[in-house]
């Protein structure tokens, strides 16, 4: 695949560099908690993060219903008498 090494013309290379001033001030006058929060918004915003609470809700809910059938507690039990399990 053949890269393109022409220059970008003057009024979007303008803007590209504003964008980059105004994150690069953006980060210089952020609290501790804004980067905490911007880090952690990145991190839940990650389709990784998705497969992984998948997973984890899918081990929950198969823990839930294997656990009693071998003659162990489930790792939530029901909340309400009115509950039954499958």
């Amino acid at each position: 695949m053949e890269q393109n090494t022409q220059a970008l013309p003057a009024h979007v290379e303008e803007i590209v560099r504003a964008i980059e001033r105004l994150h690069a001030d953006h980060h210089r006058q952020a609290t501790r908690l804004e980067r905490s929060f911007e880090r952690a918004t990145a991190l839940l915003g990650r389709p990784a993060f998705l497969g992984v609470l998948t997973l984890l809700v899918l081990l929950w809910i198969g823990g839930n219903l294997v656990l009693p059938r071998i003659g162990l507690a489930p790792v939530e039990s029901p909340r309400s008498p009115g509950r039954k399990e499958l």
